[in-house]
């Protein structure tokens, strides 16, 4: 459970394209590191969200599902929404979540996750990353401008390294970052 106000520092986000057991991954963890679930075509999803959801709640780590709507309230997670899901329903009771996160690629996604009354978003791509090759990053300077801009708490995801992840705690409206490479191992 996410305490109001208390934003986590750390997202871990699932691929099935990228680390090939993610229930080791998410065991080996950090302990302050939030999962978001996402393993979108993976046929196994919902059993593997199951699991997950079991060994995120033994580890006392928040977990949230991304785009299922349903199997969030019913794991009991919290929610994540893909920027396409922002401009494709027209509102959201977001109080059975403890915790509801968006992804965003613009000040105008930013400002529709805040109309939709999400508790934070994640800009990306913040840096040059495998996930989208090509795509080019926002970078540093646009994050830290729209995160001036924005009235939700912001994270940084795409990119994040060792080495530039103690960059982004310079703006106090950057809550912190999600990742994917840098947490496997």
């Amino acid at each position: 459970m996410v305490k109001k106000n208390k934003y986590p520092k750390e997202f871990f986000f699932t691929d099935h394209f990228r680390g090939n057991n993610i229930i080791d991954v998410i065991r080996s963890l950090p302990k302050d590191v939030c999962v978001i679930f996402r393993h979108y075509n993976n046929p196994r999803r919902i059993p593997l969200a199951y699991k997950a959801s079991r060994i995120c709640r033994a580890q006392n780590r928040v977990m949230l599902i991304s785009q299922d709507i349903k199997l969030a309230k019913k794991l009991n997670c919290g929610l994540h929404l893909p920027e396409h899901l922002l401009f494709n329903i027209s509102s959201i009771d977001t109080r059975p979540f403890s915790f509801v996160s968006a992804s965003t690629h613009s000040l105008n996604a930013i400002k529709r996750a805040s109309r939709l009354n999400v508790t934070a978003a994640f800009l990306s791509p913040v840096y040059k990353t495998v996930s989208h090759k090509n795509k080019k990053p926002t970078g540093q300077k646009m994050l830290f401008g729209l995160a001036r801009l924005s009235k939700l708490p912001l994270y940084a995801l795409g990119g994040v390294k060792q080495n530039n992840k103690r960059h982004l705690a310079k703006h106090k409206n950057i809550k912190g970052f999600g990742a994917i490479g840098m947490f496997l191992k």
